[in-house]
């Protein structure tokens, strides 16, 4: 395995860098994906919006704050089941399996507003595009990330 991060400059290894890239395009399409459909959502329910909660709202409601929490505990706990060559490439494991759970949430808050027009389900929606651009991978983070990985792997 070879280091992903340059012990003296600190800069990325070449995989590493590629990794990142990769998060970013798979965050952005995914991200990009909800926007899209939302923007969809918002012309087409011009002026039908309502304050009333159906199931399905009640349902994407809930499932938007489980979404948050699982999209966070959940990538860490089921990377090991995909054995990866590199750390790199269980942060880009780790990552795509968070935004997709996010994403999966907001188009569910989507549809609701869809089929019931509640604007609750638009705001949370929202709020889940809200919480994947502040999941959005940054070198910084990243880099974090690895040396917390170094440091593990140093004490076992």
């Amino acid at each position: 395995m070879t280091a992903m991060l340059d012990p003296n400059s600190g800069e990325f290894s070449a995989e590493a860098l590629r990794n990142l890239q990769r998060s970013r395009v798979v965050s952005l399409a995914f991200i990009s994906g909800v926007l899209l459909f939302g923007g969809v959502m918002l012309f087409i329910q011009q002026g039908k919006l309502t304050d009333q909660l159906g199931l399905i709202s009640i349902m994407g409601l809930v499932g938007a704050v489980v979404c948050v929490i699982v999209s966070w505990v959940m990538p860490p706990q089921i990377a090991p089941l995909f054995p990866a060559e590199s750390p790199a490439q269980t942060w880009f494991l780790q990552t795509l399996m968070g935004m997709a759970i996010l994403e999966g949430a907001a188009i569910s808050n989507l549809m609701a507003v869809m089929m019931e027009h509640c604007q609750y389900s638009l705001a949370a929606a929202g709020f889940l595009v809200v919480v994947m651009v502040l999941r959005f991978p940054t070198a910084a983070r990243f880099r974090t990330w690895l040396q917390l990985r170094q440091q593990d792997s140093g004490l076992t």
